[in-house]
């Protein structure tokens, strides 16, 4: 027999006679409600509850597994659009419920331990050399080192993604559903 209770704060309890993972799912749909006392409510509507809440954690769950697949051909796609796009020219796609851009960025590349010692050896054999570099101070000298390898010498990459908007039309269709 299941009872539910309301504790101290005012809480439902609900109490399982012999309860384990594997019968708790074949008795959550039968929860019948024994004779209470005075302090003890009835709450009706749980078996519906529970269904109903059993029934939309596993729709979440699928969707979730098929957002998984989706996401992967996502990804299988863009490693075949975004050369395409890059080869033609194309920098922009209007579509039906929105626009598809082709983005290209430029980021800085910051030095590393492999690239700096390149750096320092090109600094040293360049600027390095020169006699206002020997015939400066040692605060000066830093000054120039970090301008030769931070601000003069910065390497940038170029980076092409591609970017997806979509119209007000198909928001608004989003929206109703």
């Amino acid at each position: 027999m299941r009872t539910i209770v309301l504790d101290q704060a005012g809480l439902p309890i609900i109490k399982l006679k012999n309860f384990t993972f594997k019968n708790c799912l074949k008795n959550y749909l039968f929860l019948n409600v024994k004779e209470m006392s005075s302090d003890e409510i009835v709450i009706g509507d749980v078996t519906e509850k529970v269904k109903e809440y059993a029934e939309l954690s596993k729709t979440i769950k699928i969707i979730q597994e098929k957002l998984k697949v989706l996401n992967v051909k996502k990804k299988e796609l863009y490693k075949e659009v975004l050369p395409k796009l890059k080869t033609n020219n194309v920098t922009k796609c209007n579509l039906a419920f929105g626009t598809l851009k082709l983005i290209t960025s430029k980021r800085k590349i910051m030095p590393n331990r492999t690239t700096m010692k390149d750096k320092y050896s090109a600094f040293f054999n360049s600027i390095g050399t020169e006699y206002e570099f020997l015939h400066s101070s040692p605060q000066q000298k830093s000054e120039i080192l970090y301008k030769y390898i931070y601000i003069d010498n910065i390497e940038f990459k170029q980076e092409n993604s591609i970017s997806m908007t979509y119209n007000k039309e198909f928001k608004d269709q989003l929206k109703l559903k």
